[in-house]
């Protein structure tokens, strides 16, 4: 499972960058990056600023969930907070299973950045553009993204809740 997972991610991650690129030779040299609720652009930077710093902060992003996807067994059980943690750190046995788990939340928290910052790219793209394929309502975005958090914080749950004793 874990395997298509980190598949995932990489396809999501791959898409996010892809489409920054494919985007930026339409993106003006001075562009709106921030907005207020009303979807009103309250920020700007250049186009080089922009891309340097999305490029940066999306690649130190996936790389924290990527060391602790691959390191989670390495750190201190003190230090890990899981949802029935004494079930799942009880035997060496359910300890493998529980990191097990919490790799598959890591690349799903992956894919769900990786999502959120393709959302937020197609609203810089097309709120600096007059060309854009598809227009998505800002407080739509948003708004989903929103619910789409509530169900993955309840995905963690039903992902690491203990199997019922027969």
């Amino acid at each position: 499972m874990n395997k298509k997972i980190a598949i995932a991610w990489g396809l999501a991650f791959l898409a996010m960058v892809g489409y920054l690129f494919f985007i930026s030779s339409d993106l003006p040299d001075h562009l709106a990056v921030h907005f207020d609720i009303n979807g009103n652009p309250n920020g700007f930077q250049t186009k080089e600023v922009f891309i340097n710093t999305f490029l940066i902060f999306i690649t130190l992003m996936n790389g924290v969930f990527v060391v602790l996807f691959w390191a989670i067994s390495y750190i201190p059980i003190a230090m890990i907070n899981i949802p029935w943690k004494k079930y799942w750190f009880a035997t060496d046995e359910r300890k493998m299973v529980a990191f097990e788990k919490l790799r598959a939340v890591m690349g799903l928290t992956g894919v769900f950045i990786c999502t959120a910052f393709l959302f937020t790219e197609q609203v810089i793209y097309q709120a600096n553009t007059k060309d854009a394929l598809f227009d998505i309502p800002i407080n739509v975005g948003v708004f989903g993204i929103l619910v789409l958090s509530v169900f993955f914080i309840a995905l963690v749950f039903i992902i690491t809740k203990p199997p019922t004793e027969d």
